[in-house]
């Protein structure tokens, strides 16, 4: 068996069964599994969960059928690729811990709760893993609730003698959501260079066993560190934050502006102590935020010191990535950009057209009213801006679209109270604020330090990122469109 033939692409289910998934019989045949066996499946962003397989000779071989609450669970929708993983034995639970969200609960008791969970549980020895939710009908409300706690942890089948728990508060969505911190690369848009070479170089430290042979023979080593570097807001820290899901290892994330903020023998034991529990959690990923803060002050030789004596200190037996970010390379000491240290270095540009047009998509969502060509002209009017800075142009149209809706509605409650709008956003409601915004890009002079540093620490074109036509650089093409201060961005 194949990493290959134990993945799977997601296609809607023909029946709305929260705990069934179905693969084609001969796929079963070859993941040795039997109609009614329990399953455990891997999709985005670290997302687990464990179903019960049945068959379905009308799905192909390479496609698995899994309804939307399964694909919720998982972090994926049809087209999206989930892996199968082994479960050899998933163990009858003594107890799980269930409970509603907040929301939808108007005129529902817990007597009314407890009894249609117990009656969805009945006879139907459902799997459950934390984190999982699923939905269940109640008089003319759609209840949806999440598995807290399952003993044994983390997964388990829920059978007759296993106690239902719903005691509780019910979950504040609003608070989960503000607390939730997964992301994944597609949630990154564009970067599939940069995406690609973090990948290999840190899926070659975790699988050093395996990899290590065929660098000696080359007189090779693994990177001990990456620094990626950039006009601020371009996605530095949310790539690092994603390529930790995407491995499936830990993260700690140091900032370099904390570090300055205290003592300096109060910054070495931090620092010392951060590299300390990477360590102890391998594999892990220790990301250090806005490094350049701890270069800029005069008096943190002693964390400088320290911080080389705890990257020299790296191997990849270890199984610790160092990962460094800043918006200001031209601070950092040479001593840590020599090969052996931070060995990667990545510049991780403005974002170009097809970028721009995914971050405006997905800042939007499903609430657009607007075309493709909408988006693409929108796109092409923001060029030279960060994906903050597109992020925040979205925002406020949206405040806009929702303002006119609260208009709307004021005016319609005094002719029909029924009525009610959905927020839908327009072009126009882009052409509201484009008068008001100031100019969100970077001048040719604002981004000159990055092609400089790029020259000197990557004099070979590694990720096409190319710089705007200059005096010193004639040859230049243009990654991101820069402006001089007398451009109209919205003309």
């Amino acid at each position: 068996m194949t990493d290959q033939s134990n993945r799977f692409i997601v296609e809607d289910a023909l029946d709305d069964d929260n705990s069934v998934v179905r693969l084609s019989s001969e796929t079963m045949e070859k993941l040795q599994l039997f109609c009614g066996d329990a399953a455990k499946f891997k999709g985005r962003k670290r997302r687990q969960t464990v179903s019960l397989v049945l068959s379905d000779d009308s799905c192909q071989h390479d496609r698995i059928r899994m309804n939307k609450v399964m694909q919720h669970n998982l972090r994926v929708q049809p087209g999206d690729i989930v892996t199968f993983q082994e479960c050899q034995h998933v163990s009858y639970g003594k107890r799980v811990y269930i409970l509603p969200y907040a929301d939808l609960l108007s005129d529902i008791t817990d007597d009314m709760l407890n009894e249609h969970l117990q009656s969805y549980f009945r006879d139907a020895y459902r799997p459950v893993y934390i984190g999982d939710t699923f939905n269940l009908q109640i008089g003319t409300n759609t209840v949806e609730f999440k598995v807290i706690e399952t003993d044994p942890n983390p997964y388990c089948i829920v059978a007759p003698e296993t106690v239902i728990d719903n005691k509780g508060e019910p979950i504040s969505r609003i608070e989960e959501q503000y607390s939730s911190n997964e992301v994944d690369f597609l949630d990154v848009a564009g970067y599939d260079d940069i995406k690609k070479c973090l990948q290999e170089s840190v899926q070659g430290i975790l699988n050093f066993q395996n990899t290590n042979h065929k660098f000696l023979t080359f007189g090779l080593r693994f990177p001990t560190g990456i620094l990626l570097y950039g006009p601020p807001g371009c996605g530095k820290t949310m790539l690092a934050k994603a390529l930790a899901n995407e491995c499936d290892i830990n993260l700690l994330v140091l900032k370099g502006l904390e570090l300055v903020a205290t003592r300096w023998d109060t910054a070495e034991v931090n620092l010392r102590a951060a590299f300390d529990k990477a360590r102890q959690t391998a594999p892990c990923m220790l990301l250090i935020d806005e490094l350049d803060y701890v270069f800029e002050s005069q008096t943190m030789d002693n964390v400088t010191n320290q911080l080389l004596t705890e990257i020299d200190g790296l191997a990849p037996q270890s199984q610790v990535i160092l990962i460094a970010a800043t918006n200001r390379p031209e601070l950092f000491h040479q001593t840590f950009l020599r090969p052996g240290r931070l060995d990667e270095k990545m510049l991780v540009p403005l974002p170009d057209q097809k970028a721009r047009e995914t971050i405006v998509n997905i800042t939007l969502k499903s609430y657009s009213a607007m075309t493709d060509a909408d988006i693409i002209s929108i796109a092409q009017t923001l060029e030279g801006a960060t994906g903050a800075d597109i992020v925040a142009f979205c925002q406020k149209a949206c405040k806009t679209a929702i303002r006119e809706m609260i208009e709307n509605e004021s005016q319609k409650e005094r002719l029909n109270p029924d009525i009610h709008s959905d927020v839908c956003i327009r072009r126009d409601h882009f052409e509201q604020i484009w008068r008001t915004l100031p100019r969100v890009c970077l001048t040719n002079d604002e981004y000159k330090k990055y092609e400089v540093f790029t020259q000197k620490w990557q004099p070979f074109e590694r990720f096409n990122c190319l710089f705007p036509k200059s005096a010193d650089n004639p040859e230049g093409k243009q990654a991101s469109k820069a402006y001089t201060d007398d451009d109209d961005l919205y003309e």
